[in-house]
């Protein structure tokens, strides 16, 4: 990845001569970069970055990297530290010129339709408690990079496992244990969004709940049944306004916030956050039947696959406007902020893997 140096990093010119050698100087501590000054030592990244050549007219990346640290989730969230690449944060909004001047090439997220088919070729891994990897989506030449997140985040117990990444896959080696206690040891997980300053590129996050047409998803593992100490699902994180979550403090969405989780199965003995709230309940657009639990500061709203499932195709909106329309907890002020899927692991869990994963928030 190449560093994105922030519009806010362009020092002005002071033009010296207008002939065919023009010249120009830079403030103390930056240096001339085509047509620009930029801080001394980074001209390099930002011509990589879709900066203004030495011909031709304007045009920059729009944002850097940002880091931070993680924190826990409802039921154990998502980790307390961790690293992040030197290209972190939102996208550029417009990335450079023709190599020759004239009109910009503008680069945009890339629009989808019908059924989420993100796919990528990167590949990592990560030994240790807490720990990120970003991976970049394949897109189009005139298109931004769309990103994943995946996390490590054993949060409450770490015995030495690996997550590994191969495009949108998450595997885990070795077992996990919590010590025998009611909390997860952790949840290995993918998702996006904006989460502690480790933000993924063209999540279209935050949106506004009632700004959401659709969110088309896909969540596959490799695990069947029931009669295991972990289980599968989808953690979904709501603010009750548009801030991102960018500082060590973000460990839950706040007050007046709200999480929704999708468990494709409910692990024998293990239960969600709260009570039972309704049972047997059918979701319009959604295969099968549903037990919702409800409970938590800030609320949790848990849909229970009645039959276990190892994977689910369908729109995430379906469950939110379920939960709106239904007084469970969300509402249409409050924002979607992240979507993460992964396993919560009291006990075990070597060989799990996610094997296919997206979700397009729209």
């Amino acid at each position: 990845m190449r560093v994105r140096l922030p519009a806010s990093l362009l020092l002005p010119l002071s033009l010296v001569a207008c002939d065919n050698s023009t010249q120009f100087s830079c403030s103390p501590g930056s240096e001339p970069c085509g047509t620009v000054c930029v801080p001394m030592g980074t001209c390099e990244d930002y011509l990589s970055a879709g900066g203004t050549p030495a011909v031709g007219g304007g045009g920059s990346g729009a944002t850097g990297g940002i880091t931070a640290s993680g924190a826990a989730g409802p039921t154990g969230g998502v980790g307390a530290s961790g690293a992040v690449g030197p290209t972190g944060g939102l996208p550029p909004q417009t990335g450079g010129v023709a190599p020759t001047g004239g009109a910009p090439v503008v680069k945009e997220c890339p629009v989808r339709t019908g059924a989420c088919s993100d796919t990528s070729t990167s590949k990592g891994s990560i030994s240790e408690q807490y720990g990120r990897v970003r991976a970049d989506v394949d897109v189009g030449e005139n298109e931004l990079v769309k990103q994943y997140m995946f996390t490590a985040n054993w949060w409450n117990q770490y015995s030495g496992q690996t997550v590994t990444m191969d495009g949108l896959s998450l595997r885990i080696q070795g077992s996990a244990s919590n010590g025998g206690s009611n909390t997860p040891a952790g949840f290995p997980a993918i998702y996006i969004g904006n989460y502690q300053g480790f933000a993924t590129g063209c999540s279209n996050l935050p949106m506004q709940v009632s700004q959401i047409t659709e969110i088309p998803t896909i969540f596959r593992t490799n695990v069947t049944g029931s009669s295991h100490d972990f289980n599968a699902a989808y953690d979904v994180w709501f603010t009750n306004d548009g801030r991102l979550l960018d500082s060590e403090k973000d460990t839950s969405p706040g007050a007046g916030g709200a999480y929704l989780m999708v468990w494709l199965y409910d692990p024998d003995g293990r239960q969600p956050v709260g009570g039972p709230t309704a049972n047997g309940k059918t979701v319009s657009g959604v295969p099968g039947s549903w037990t919702v639990w409800t409970g938590g500061s800030p609320t949790v709203i848990s849909y229970l696959s009645d039959t276990p499932r190892s994977e689910l195709t369908f729109d995430l909106n379906d469950f939110i406007q379920d939960a709106v329309n239904n007084g469970y907890g969300l509402s249409n002020s409050q924002y979607l902020n992240i979507v993460f899927a992964g396993f919560e692991v009291w006990n075990g869990g070597d060989g799990n893997s996610i094997d296919q994963f997206c979700v397009d928030v729209r």
